[in-house]
């Protein structure tokens, strides 16, 4: 055999090889990212930290379970050109769900929510303990906004406190929502129903 022949025939075999791998690895990966990692399994928790680089969130989702190869991920991120859209958060996640879903729910940011109930009477300091038994931010950091004339003037509002303003409803606030957003979520829901004609009306009343 010449050496030009078993060159070329050398050549014919990796090319053959290189194209068997590249199939495999395109079918591999095609039912890797449609695959669940475990059927039928129950919810966990799974936190993304500020911060946290897509190569650190894939390999959690690996050791979590919830994906079965962190490497698949990271490369179906980066195809979907997801690596830096990806939210920080707090997301009910299941093995139960495909890697695309998976990746479809941490760029959409669907973070879990948790209830904050406000019934009507409470005053600032009654609000403020229920916000910090909820989760949210510590008591005297949310009475001390509420007292602040900086805050408050921020909210657009010409008052000594917020006393009257946070509204009583039921909320649902992602795990690490800041104090500043819990109280203006309140303020806002308390312009949604609370009308200027009713605000200047309470006001000749002494209400506010």
């Amino acid at each position: 055999m010449t050496l030009k022949r078993f060159t070329a025939i050398l050549v014919f075999t990796l090319a053959m090889a290189a194209t068997a791998t590249s199939a495999w690895f395109y079918f591999d990966f095609q039912a890797y990212r449609t695959t669940p990692a475990r059927p039928a399994v129950k919810n966990q928790i799974f936190t993304v930290r500020p911060g946290d680089h897509l190569k650190t969130i894939a390999r959690s989702l690996e050791a979590a379970g919830l994906v079965t190869s962190g490497r698949y991920f990271m490369i179906l991120a980066r195809i979907e050109k997801a690596s830096t859209r990806i939210q920080a958060g707090e997301y009910l996640m299941s093995p139960a769900l495909t890697p695309d879903q998976i990746l479809s729910t941490l760029l959409k940011g669907r973070v879990k929510l948790y209830r904050l109930t406000l019934p009507e009477g409470l005053n600032i300091t009654e609000t403020a303990d229920r916000v910090e038994i909820a989760g949210f931010c510590p008591d005297n950091q949310f009475e001390a906004l509420c007292r602040d004339p900086d805050f408050i003037a921020s909210l657009g509002l010409s008052a000594p406190s917020l006393e009257g303003y946070l509204f009583p409803d039921t909320y649902f606030f992602p795990r690490n929502t800041s104090c500043p957003s819990v109280i203006k979520t309140m303020i806002k829901r308390f312009n949604q129903v609370f009308s200027p004609e009713w605000q200047d009306r309470a006001t000749a009343l002494g209400l506010t």
